[in-house]
């Protein structure tokens, strides 16, 4: 408000201010001898005080001098003013301040990145750390129980008998993890995490054999990319009913807050036999597309572009009614055609593999 504020030292705590003026420093030396502490008390105390009312100045600090604690400072981080009565304050704080600033901005741009590295070292170090120790545990318990449980290998066999044996052997996993969480040996996020990625999976695997899909999506973009499949809105729908994108983050960057949600997922896929559900429904989307239909009829170039997995196909109507896709850019006429069918956003479309134009 370009006023000038006087305070006391306690008054002060708390604020701050560009430019500090501090008065009588050397009054801190004082010790009252009625008090009933002893001075070495008092000169810590004193000396507490007179950092608080140094660390108020952001940019400049004057303070007069004294014997017992302005004179042990080194003189590199001081600038003594010897003719103070006859000092043109306005001046003074003009030039300082302009031959300072940038020294200070550059002071405290390489100080605060610095500082800011350092956490970001420690955070990066702490989170290995962390994921080491939690993989080596989840080892040394799936390793543990494996060889001291045939009696659940042969009840998944048994379950899930024509499931493909790498789930079989996460379905495995996953069930030891939870036993050792039921025994209070293990928290619920890693069990959560490990029933979590069987549909992570399964998910991401049937994308990819739909060409709309890369491994570097989330869960929650593999979810997004399931949306216009029509096969799959059961699944899509008791995925989101049980919370899994939420669930499985928060598993991940912190711990699960709510156990009950592994029992959650755990009914769902185990003892729902969900993870039989999901296969199934990609079985059918998978066969549907994967099956390879010849055509024949004539080609309408009116193109647009749709993109699969970050592809351009060129559009085109077949015979003015079904939805074609292909490549490269095809001249109206009549063809004949090879290709199967795929899903993207609620629509079915026709994807050309190979074609022959008959006229």
């Amino acid at each position: 408000d370009n006023k000038i504020k006087l305070l006391s030292v306690n008054n002060a705590k708390g604020l701050e201010s560009k430019v500090v003026f501090i008065f009588n420093t050397e009054a801190l030396s004082y010790i009252n001898k009625n008090e009933e502490k002893d001075e070495d008390e008092i000169q810590i105390r004193n000396t507490k005080k007179l950092y608080t009312a140094m660390t108020r100045a952001q940019e400049l600090l004057f303070i007069s001098e004294d014997e017992k604690y302005i004179d042990k400072i080194d003189e590199k981080y001081l600038t003594k003013i010897e003719d103070y009565h006859n000092l043109d304050i306005d001046s003074y704080l003009a030039a300082d301040l302009d031959a300072n600033d940038f020294l200070i901005n550059t002071n405290k741009t390489d100080r605060f990145n610095k500082i800011r590295e350092a956490y970001k070292v420690q955070a990066e170090e702490e989170e290995k750390a962390k994921e080491k120790t939690e993989i080596k545990l989840q080892e040394s318990i799936i390793s543990l129980l494996t060889n001291s449980n045939q009696d659940l290998k042969n009840k998944i066999e048994n379950n899930f008998e024509d499931l493909d044996i790498k789930y079989k052997k996460m379905i495995l996993e996953a069930e030891l993890l939870y036993f050792a969480f039921k025994s209070n040996f293990l928290n619920g996020s890693l069990v959560y995490i490990a029933y979590a990625k069987i549909i992570e999976h399964m998910l991401r695997e049937f994308l990819e054999t739909q060409d709309q899909t890369e491994k570097k999506l989330t869960l929650g973009g593999i979810l997004c990319q399931m949306r216009g499949i029509k096969g799959m809105k059961k699944i899509l729908q008791n995925i989101y009913y049980i919370d899994l994108v939420y669930n499985r983050n928060d598993a991940t960057h912190n711990e699960l807050k709510d156990n009950k949600q592994v029992e959650v997922i755990r009914k769902y896929l185990i003892e729902e036999e969900g993870v039989l559900k999901i296969r199934d429904a990609i079985h059918e989307e998978v066969s549907l597309s994967q099956e390879e239909v010849e055509k024949e009829g004539n080609l309408v170039n009116n193109y647009t572009i749709v993109i699969f997995n970050q592809r351009d196909y060129c559009s085109y109507l077949l015979d003015n009614d079904e939805l074609v896709i292909y490549q490269k850019k095809l001249s109206e006429g009549n063809y004949k055609l090879k290709g199967h069918y795929i899903n993207k956003s609620g629509k079915k479309y026709y994807r050309i593999d190979c074609c022959e134009k008959l006229n």
